[in-house]
């Protein structure tokens, strides 16, 4: 349907280009082709112009294809860049030209579109932030997935990410060497300068010679899977012309520090003395169960939750070997998880 796509600046200088097929038309006359008409014949070919904040989408068209599809699908393209980059101008698309083009890539086939749904094109083309930029600057980046969701609208294996951390605390004399043995370590690991690299490949643990003081010694990422989680939210929505919201909170047995569930609601009645409301903000320390009378009717809501509770985490220090050194020194450990972004999706 579409053989190329051309993104113009108001200059009529073209940002991006890309071709799904042999090129009909020489880049450089496009912009001479174009005029005030959406739809413009030039010899076996069509071009087809939306204009978008000073920017024109241009799609060249030289087979039997309905128009309507074509601006259908550049409005899909639009939307798409808003979902990515939040606005659409010639700056934004400039600064993120990779990942304008790797879009472009991947939301057309041979000239069809294939792939438009934002939640499987981000699983193949990464939204950008500063978040994702420094991880994959600090971890090796993962191949994208080869299998794409039979649901076009929600992609496959939604869950949860691990970041964790080894801070270290040494105030030992001389010049010690130390040997760390762990267990649920796999990859996405970045380790401290000190660390001998060769002999953990060979599987000698994590030998290192410790700075004095504070340092941070590796990070990981892993994934997490519903069973690891230290407690288990219920929350029950009823919904009528006053909704009401109700929530009880398992934690395992497990003792926490910190464990506030918070959401934002329109006005509110709340059946707890552990809860408050301010300024439409519920906020529950989650001890007991969670009773509210909402005014109105609410089909969806979003529970936050922060967490703080001292247990092992999916990494475990099996051991710790002090060589070269003739002193017996003092070890010890602690772990524990805390939240970062974690949600609770109530229907």
């Amino acid at each position: 349907m579409i053989d190329s796509l051309y993104i113009l600046d108001q200059k009529r200088t073209i940002i991006i280009e890309k071709h799904y097929k042999k090129p009909q038309i020489a880049s450089n006359l496009i912009h001479r082709l174009i005029n005030s008409d959406f739809i413009v014949k030039t010899g076996n070919c069509v071009l087809m112009t939306v204009p978008v904040n000073n920017l024109l989408f241009v799609s060249l068209v030289s087979s039997e294809a309905p128009p309507l599809g074509v601006f259908y699908f550049t409005e899909q393209l639009l939307q798409l860049f808003k979902d990515y980059f939040t606005d659409i101008n010639d700056q934004i698309l400039k600064d993120n030209f990779d990942i304008v083009y790797q879009i472009l890539q991947e939301i057309i086939d041979n000239g069809e579109p294939y792939i438009t749904e934002p939640c499987l094109l981000k699983q193949l083309v990464p939204p950008p932030s500063l978040l994702t930029r420094v991880i994959n600057t600090i971890y090796q980046e993962k191949a994208p997935t080869s299998a794409v969701s039979t649901i076009s609208w929600r992609q496959l294996g939604v869950n949860g990410i691990v970041f964790g951390q080894v801070e270290c605390l040494c105030r030992l004399s001389g010049m010690p060497e130390l040997i760390l043995h762990t267990t649920g370590l796999k990859d996405s690991i970045s380790f401290h300068k000190s660390v001998d690299i060769e002999k953990f490949n060979q599987g000698k643990g994590i030998t290192f010679i410790p700075p004095d003081g504070s340092f941070q010694l590796l990070n990981y990422t892993m994934d997490i899977n519903q069973n690891q989680i230290p407690f288990t939210i219920r929350a029950n929505l009823i919904k009528s012309s006053n909704s009401k919201l109700e929530v009880s909170v398992n934690t395992k047995s497990h003792s926490f520090e910190t464990l506030i569930i918070s959401c934002t609601l329109p006005n509110a009645n709340i059946v707890s003395s552990n809860a408050t409301f301010t300024n439409k903000q519920l906020v529950w320390n989650g001890d007991g169960k969670l009773g509210v009378f909402i005014d109105g009717k609410i089909d969806f809501l979003v529970l936050n939750v922060e967490f703080r509770v001292n247990m092992t985490s999916l990494v475990r220090i099996d051991s710790l070997n002090v060589q070269n050194e003739a002193y017996k020194p003092f070890k010890g450990g602690r772990s524990f998880i805390k939240s970062g972004r974690f949600q609770v999706r109530v229907d």
